[in-house]
């Protein structure tokens, strides 16, 4: 005799009821049941319908958290599927996209490395443009100043190739230089005080010394 509910171990992380699902706020879960085509495939937690059943119909795979569906093959369906019960955000494609990636997000169907190459290229264009707003100063130009400091912060000679901080007067906005991290914070932190550095020097020359 069959047993009334048959066991998926891809799909048994999901909830077992429709119900349960809107509750917890999944889009999928997973009767163990079989549907009237014979997949054994979780159900869509909005309209109780077989997964499988609506991508073969679309062919298309509506794992998307904002209602859209993104074309995908059936291996691929069947790879996000397994990946989403797994507790997964990615699975890998059974074919590289065009710059030859393979791992996709199983929510959107959208390229891992592309996304992560378009939203660096994004934060680079927003980071220029607020120095442009800020100090006035166009790219070219910051690398020229990098390159006639011989890559080396104005203060201490520590190379800030890798990582510089532009630093300007408070008071003018005026552009100084290209300096590390830490003598940009010195800066500030002694508040742009002329004679509170030479104290500062003072007090180190003094409590240094050797009785």
């Amino acid at each position: 005799m069959a047993k009334k509910h048959e066991f998926h171990s891809e799909f048994s992380k999901l909830p077992a009821t429709g119900q349960r699902a809107r509750e917890l706020g999944e889009t999928l879960y997973f009767t163990g049941k079989r549907c009237t085509k014979g997949h054994l495939s979780p159900r869509y937690a909005s309209s109780g319908n077989c997964s499988e059943c609506i991508a073969k119909a679309r062919g298309k795979a509506a794992i998307n958290s904002s209602g859209r569906s993104s074309k995908r093959s059936e291996a691929n369906h069947a790879a996000a599927l397994t990946a989403l019960a797994n507790g997964s955000l990615e699975y890998m494609a059974d074919k590289a996209c065009p710059h030859g990636h393979y791992r996709r997000y199983v929510k959107t169907n959208n390229c891992i490395d592309c996304d992560v190459k378009t939203r660096a290229k994004r934060s680079e264009r927003a980071r220029w443009a607020r120095i442009k707003k800020e100090y006035g100063l166009m790219e070219s130009e910051v690398a020229q100043m990098l390159e006639k400091q011989g890559c080396q912060c104005l203060i201490c000679d520590t190379n800030i190739q890798t990582g510089y901080h532009i630093d300007h007067c408070h008071a003018t906005n005026k552009v100084r230089g290209l300096l590390c991290q830490k003598c940009n914070q010195a800066i500030g932190l002694l508040k742009e005080n002329e004679a509170l550095f030479f104290r500062a020097a003072k007090y180190i020359k003094e409590h240094n010394a050797t009785a």
